[in-house]
This record gives structure tokens, C-alpha cells and sequence, in this order.
């Protein structure tokens, strides 16, 4: 499987975005997360978990974390999402 900071660099090109952050330490912290959310799956507030990791992410790599923002910043937020909610379902 790819990993976070793969697809968030890729998806930041193809939105002509940039991103910031170090690139090893997002791989690391989304396997943290991955890792703590495969705990947590199916249990009560995964759900909560899930938003709050993503916006963890989100703030870590300086895109704008609540719903409000621009169509870039809502893309990368759903990739994020989508991401780590795979990744911790297949864990």
C-alpha cells in the first residue's frame, strides 16, 4: 500500500498545490494514525477519531482543516480521509 505522504504529494501536484511538512515525518505520522484507528475500528467515536485524524493531518501539512476552504483544500482533506479509513479497516 502507498503511503500518506506519497499520495498527498502526488495529489498536491496534480492540484498545483504546495504542501508543507517533512515527508518522512507525515509517513510516520500517518502510520501512528493508521495504527491507532485500526484499534478503534468498529468501536463507539470511531468516527470521531477518523475526522480527527484527518484534520491532524491536515494541519500538518498546512492545508485548512475545517470545512470551510477551498475546493484544493476539501479534495486533500476527502484524499486524507479516504486514506487513513482504508488503511485502518485493512489493518
Amino acid at each position: 500500500m502507498s503511503n500518506l505522504s506519497d499520495i498527498l504529494s502526488s495529489a498536491a501536484r496534480r492540484l498545483e498545490v504546495e504542501l508543507g511538512g517533512d515527508a518522512e515525518e507525515l509517513k510516520a505520522l500517518g502510520l501512528q494514525l493508521t495504527n491507532d484507528l485500526a484499534l478503534a475500528f468498529g468501536q463507539e467515536g470511531y468516527e470521531e477519531a477518523l475526522v480527527a485524524s484527518r484534520d491532524i493531518v491536515a494541519l500538518h501539512v498546512g492545508i485548512n482543516a475545517a470545512e470551510i476552504g477551498d475546493a484544493a483544500d476539501g479534495e486533500l482533506r476527502g484524499i486524507i480521509f479516504g486514506f487513513l479509513a482504508a488503511a485502518a479497516g485493512a489493518a
